[in-house]
């Protein structure tokens, strides 16, 4: 029995060391990405301000080397704003096909240094909403990127917004892309936008009956509908977005991540583990309702003879 209670409790300790471990503190995919210079300290949270939990394209354009390009989420953390990855952890399709938008827009940058046009409607659909040129020492100012249809200055900065980067788009059929034939894309009036890391919530005013796509990705999403659980289309497209078929009127729109399923694995692993050593300690401690009261002194040899050898 002894040895029960010792495995029981051992189980307990670390079943609520798993719970302490997954549910406390701030988690490590919510980490904003690094900040690759002191340059930048200041550049990095004022563009995710500005792109307001749309993505930015970062072009990193240091001598000597190919330029590179990322795109980037931002968000609004307890901290302020800040940039974090693009999609969630584990999630793949999604993040492949902003990869590849971002190494499109540093080929272009390489080329001539600037956007084409093309690229930057592209950017849009990706719901790219700021562009950052950096060169390793300073914000790159390019007056030639004012000049791209599609893209304005932002007034005293160094960085570019791109028109039409919206959280909601309706789905208006296929067009001609540099990837084959691909949905056409418009931005969709929408109401009460709150963003949260890689989803958010808003309600979309439908003009009318159709497909309406939500630019983050359908793995691993959870998506509410007048708060209703629904099962999300994925969009016929090389960016696997949310697509839901919805009436005319106004629909409120939630959608979340689970930003990290091991760790909600563990955590139920967590609660079951100490569940079951809290009742299995409870059951092996308990008293045992069966047992008669015994005297005290019962087993206690005084080493008086026994009653039949009294004579």
């Amino acid at each position: 029995m002894r040895q029960i209670v010792i495995a029981l409790a051992a189980l307990g300790l670390m079943s609520a060391g798993v719970l302490v471990r997954t549910a406390g503190g701030p988690e490590p995919v919510r980490r904003a990405i690094p900040i690759p210079g002191r340059h930048l300290v200041e550049a990095y949270p004022a563009v995710a301000a500005a792109a307001y939990g749309r993505r930015v394209l970062i072009v990193h354009d240091v001598p000597l080397n190919a330029p590179t390009a990322e795109i980037v989420e931002s968000a609004r953390m307890p901290g302020g704003w800040a940039l974090h990855p693009a999609t969630p952890p584990g999630e793949t399709a999604l993040a492949s096909g902003l990869a590849r938008l971002a190494a499109d827009a540093a080929a272009a940058w390489d080329a001539d240094a600037t956007l084409t046009e093309a690229l930057v409607r592209d950017l849009a659909r990706g719901c790219v909403a700021v562009v950052l040129i950096e060169n390793g020492k300073e914000v790159v100012s390019a007056p030639a990127l004012a000049a791209v249809p599609g893209l304005s200055a932002l007034a005293g900065t160094r960085v570019y917004r791109v028109a039409g980067a919206e959280p909601v788009y309706r789905d208006g059929g296929d067009e001609k892309g540099p990837h084959g034939v691909r949905p056409y894309l418009s931005p969709a009036a929408h109401l009460q936008y709150e963003d949260s890391l890689w989803g958010g919530s808003l309600t979309i005013d439908a003009d009318a009956s159709g497909d309406y796509v939500l630019p983050w990705p359908v793995e691993g999403a959870d998506v509410r509908v007048g708060g209703a659980p629904v099962t999300p289309a994925t969009l016929r497209a090389e960016l696997p977005y949310i697509v839901l078929s919805l009436d005319s009127g106004r629909h409120d729109v939630v959608v979340a991540y689970v930003e990290d399923g091991a760790r909600g694995r563990f955590a139920i692993g967590g609660a079951l583990g100490l569940a079951i050593a809290v009742v299995g300690l409870l059951l092996a401690l308990r008293p045992d309702p069966n047992a008669e009261e015994a005297d005290p002194n019962a087993d206690i040899d005084d080493g008086s003879p026994l009653e039949e050898d009294r004579t």
